[in-house]
């Protein structure tokens, strides 16, 4: 005996409605198994070129990227820039010891610096000995530090004028003459490719080579 569900009113109850989530989208699902080899290629190609695209990416993570605004403030730091364009090849030698000023040891920095440059990767450097006197008429301004340091009294004369001298004091030699920088300038292919690390390590050896025996220290950036 079969038995037919009423409401208490004698009529038969609606259907239940069925509620389609997805919208339709599942159906989807069912072209791969209508097309298997169609989406497989379109699969493989989909695959091919994002590959294509994920080998082009490149991200930008300097800082000026980072602070990136309209604000008038940016607007003149990337037109000084513009001007007056730098390198962010650079590696930075400290040079600190309580004799950095007397005769013998600046003339074993000067070594330093005379022999650093001459390595290969090298573009360019700036110390203490790239200063120059005020020009004088039309002649060309005179290195600061003459080819042979002098001795007694012309030699405290020319620390004091290095202490003195506006471009290197506070900036590549301390006030209390006990530190001194020397920047160097280093090709960007080399910084971009592997040799990085040699060209670091052949500074450092040079460095510590011409300063042995001195009681100076030297300190380069760690290259990892």
């Amino acid at each position: 005996m079969l038995f037919r569900a009423t409401k208490k009113d004698g009529s038969a109850p609606r259907p239940a409605k069925s509620h389609n989530i997805a919208l339709g989208l599942e159906r989807l699902g069912l072209i791969s198994l209508r097309y298997p080899v169609a989406v497989a290629i379109i699969a493989i190609l989909l695959s091919v070129a994002a590959a294509v695209g994920i080998t082009r990416l490149k991200v930008d993570d300097s800082l000026s990227q980072l602070f990136r605004s309209e604000t008038p403030e940016f607007k003149q730091y990337e037109e000084v820039t513009r001007r007056f364009p730098s390198s962010e090849y650079d590696v930075l030698i400290v040079v600190e010891g309580k004799t950095l000023l007397e005769r013998s040891s600046l003339s074993k920095l000067r070594d330093v610096v005379t022999d650093v440059q001459l390595i290969d990767g090298v573009k360019g450097i700036i110390s203490l000995f790239s200063a120059r006197q005020p020009p004088e008429g039309d002649q060309l301004p005179a290195p600061l530090f003459p080819p042979d340091l002098p001795e007694g009294a012309a030699y405290d004369a020319l620390i004091a004028k290095i202490k003195s001298n506006e471009i290197i004091r506070g900036k590549l030699l301390s006030d209390d003459g006990e530190l001194a920088l020397i920047v160097l300038a280093l090709e960007p292919d080399v910084v971009r490719s592997n040799g990085l690390r040699k060209v670091v390590g052949d500074i450092r050896d040079s460095v510590d080579e011409d300063l042995a025996g001195t009681g100076l220290r030297a300190q380069l950036p760690a290259c990892r």
